[in-house]
């Protein structure tokens, strides 16, 4: 891009959701001044289950840089003027990467998937009818078990 460009101070925010990413550029007093959005598939190898696929989460990341980035430059901004990013994500969605390589070792398991729902009723049972025993010896049963361990 051209040298005429303005140099600004703004701040950008990455929102990584569920179905999509979006990157939105404010300036001071908080208004949008560029943005991109972009969606990525859904998977649902099984009834109940919801993956994504990593490196396409990433991509679209870049995405949505790269777009946001372009958008303020057409506002006749320099993208140099985004000054700091804040990152907020689906945190409960689960992905394991390799060590060695920083690959990932599978999709990601995403929030809203219910593979685990037979195994999380079995134990919701067992605490029901047997109790969390602690260290000092009491037992837990039932919703004051499971909020003790909701408090750890």
């Amino acid at each position: 891009m051209s040298s005429s460009l303005k140099e600004g101070e703004f701040v950008g925010a990455l929102d990584c959701g569920t179905t999509s990413t979006r990157f939105i550029i404010f300036d001071g007093v908080a208004n949008i001044v560029a943005e991109y959005q972009a969606e990525f598939p859904q998977y649902y190898p099984h009834p109940g289950w919801h993956e994504h696929q990593p490196q396409e989460l990433f991509d679209v990341v870049i995405e949505c840089l790269d777009g946001a980035a372009k958008a303020l430059e057409k506002a006749g901004w320099s993208k140099s003027s985004v000054r700091s990013i804040g990152i907020t994500n689906q945190r409960e969605t689960t992905v394991a990467w390799s060590k060695s390589t920083g690959k990932a070792l599978c999709n990601a398991i995403v929030w809203d998937d219910a593979r685990t729902k037979g195994t999380v009723r079995h134990y919701n049972r067992l605490l029901d009818e047997n109790g969390l025993m602690l260290e000092d010896g009491t037992v837990k049963k039932g919703k004051e078990g499971r909020r003790y361990l909701m408090e750890l």
